[in-house]
């Protein structure tokens, strides 16, 4: 009984690796990635029109700060970059 046991697993296993419809893991991972690498270049080049056209609105784009810091630290940096714009201000009504 063992030994048929062993030879049933054997061929079943054999027969797996012979399957076509068998999902390739290394394939599916890349395939993933290069969903994700596409969704990121595509993330990034709207980004970059984005800010390009707020800019050319007149809009303050920040966009030299790091984020792999702590989020204490992106938030000073971005008030020091801020700070000049609400102390400068134009309009005086937006002084009061």
């Amino acid at each position: 009984m063992r030994q048929w046991d062993e030879n049933r697993e054997a061929e079943d296993e054999a027969a797996d690796e012979n399957d076509p419809e068998k999902p390739n893991l290394e394939d599916m991972t890349e395939k993933f990635r290069e969903v994700l690498r596409q969704r990121r270049e595509a993330d990034e080049a709207f980004i970059d029109e984005f800010g390009t056209a707020l800019k050319e609105k007149g809009v303050i784009v920040i966009d030299d700060i790091k984020s792999d810091i702590s989020a204490e630290y992106v938030f000073i940096k971005i008030l020091e970059k801020i700070k000049e714009n609400f102390t400068m201000r134009n309009d005086l009504i937006e002084k009061q």
